[in-house]
């Protein structure tokens, strides 16, 4: 069941993490 909840918790995590990186590289290439 614990690893029911770490999973629960770290997939959320994981997928806002990348969205912000992605974001991120996005951004710098616009700025060029």
């Amino acid at each position: 069941m614990l690893t029911f909840y770490l999973i629960m918790f770290v997939l959320p995590v994981s997928v806002i993490l990348l969205a912000v990186f992605l974001s991120y590289r996005i951004k710098r290439a616009d700025d060029g």
